[in-house]
């Protein structure tokens, strides 16, 4: 915490217990202030961590956070293995949501939140259902080789990815060397939006983490393209 935590005021952790942590996703830098000037006036307030890119406090919080319910209008959707929603005892009714209970295990493969950190191969599980969702070839691919086209390679290099291309300090490397190393990022990324397009390509994402300077990591995403019939697994963009 003390490497990455903007204090509001001294504090220091003698216990994990004393420490409550609430992770927010998708704000803008006026929604981030606005929300810490908020928090700012409840007493038990003591700073906030910027939770962007990577850190020793975000791996921790990815591995530790309980995912407490999915909001879905007011409505607050929680995965429980059986009996009552909300176990936690959050006060969703006080605010105006209503705790609705679904099966645990349709919850967590279709439902869960998982923090974007580096997980070191643990999310390998998690790949490997993203991937089954696309096709059941594409859920035996842990670690696919990814390949691209001579065009692709040359799009990179010259077309409107290539500033992010050149951040992630992957400009300077031939063809053969630049699939081996988004082979490597990838298969420690995060598989999202999985889908079937109009033209049949079976198509998904892969948030990648980079280290573009000393300790310092950017965000980068990956297209990529899976063909059923070579099993095999073509970049699209990256940027």
């Amino acid at each position: 915490m003390d490497k990455s935590v903007v204090y509001h005021r001294p504090f220091t952790v003698t216990h994990s217990l004393q420490v409550y942590c609430v992770y927010v996703t998708n704000l803008s830098e006026e929604q981030a202030t606005a929300l810490t000037f908020s928090a700012a006036a409840h007493p038990a307030y003591f700073g906030y961590a910027d939770c962007t890119g990577r850190s020793v406090l975000k791996a921790h919080l990815g591995m530790s956070l309980m995912n407490s319910g999915l909001r879905v209008g007011d409505m607050i959707l929680e995965g429980v293995p059986d009996g009552e929603p909300n176990g936690a005892g959050l006060p969703f009714e006080a605010l105006g949501f209503t705790p609705t209970a679904v099966i645990d295990n349709l919850f967590l493969p279709f439902l869960g939140y998982r923090i974007n950190s580096q997980l070191t191969g643990e999310n390998r599980e998690d790949n490997r259902s993203a991937l089954a969702t696309l096709s059941p070839d594409a859920a035996h691919l842990e670690s696919p080789d990814i390949w691209m086209t001579s065009g692709r390679y040359g799009y990179l290099q010259d077309g409107k990815h290539r500033e992010s291309m050149e951040k992630a300090s992957l400009l300077h490397l031939d063809q053969p060397a630049l699939e081996v190393a988004v082979s490597k990022l990838v298969a420690q990324g995060h598989l999202y939006i999985l889908r079937l397009d109009e033209w049949g390509n079976l198509l998904y994402t892969a948030l990648v983490d980079v280290e573009v300077e000393a300790s310092r990591y950017q965000t980068f995403t990956v297209g990529l393209r899976f063909n059923p019939k070579d099993k095999r697994v073509e970049l699209t963009t990256f940027f």
